[in-house]
């Protein structure tokens, strides 16, 4: 969600979704990157490596993790805590799409004008590609 929603408002973002590569990826990463990680219990392995990884290149490492002692917070520059407290059989993650939320309007705020044009930008393609149904009353900004 949040790749997701960057990509769009920053078009320099990679969004890495497989750990199978995850690790040549962040070996790149440089001073003048910033490198989010979620981690959320059982905490993987691979989002530690991710972020050993990243710092090891200078990256600015931010975890979205569940608790402070989380391994992802301890290791990051920075953590939002974010719980995810089980509500069935497994975590509930809405704290952290407020965060997320919250990391969407920062950035925004932070580069208004950019963040318009490259908007604008990407929906020009889509209503050029026809992306979305119209006319339906359901194209009122529904992704």
């Amino acid at each position: 969600l949040l790749g997701h929603y960057l990509t769009k408002i920053s078009p320099g973002v990679t969004t890495i979704l497989s750990s199978d590569t995850m690790l040549e990826e962040l070996s790149a990463a440089t001073k003048d990157d910033v490198v989010i990680a979620f981690s959320f219990a059982r905490y993987s392995t691979a989002t530690i490596d991710a972020i050993l990884t990243a710092r090891s290149g200078g990256a600015y490492t931010i975890a979205i993790t569940d608790s402070s002692s989380a391994p992802a917070a301890q290791l990051s520059d920075n953590a939002f805590i974010a719980a995810a407290a089980p509500t069935f059989f497994g975590n509930s993650f809405v704290a952290a799409v407020a965060v997320i939320n919250v990391i969407l309007a920062m950035c925004t705020r932070n580069q208004p004008e950019a963040a318009r044009g490259n908007l604008e930008r990407v929906e020009r393609i889509a209503a050029h590609r026809n992306r979305f149904v119209q006319g339906s009353g359901l194209d009122k900004g529904n992704d």
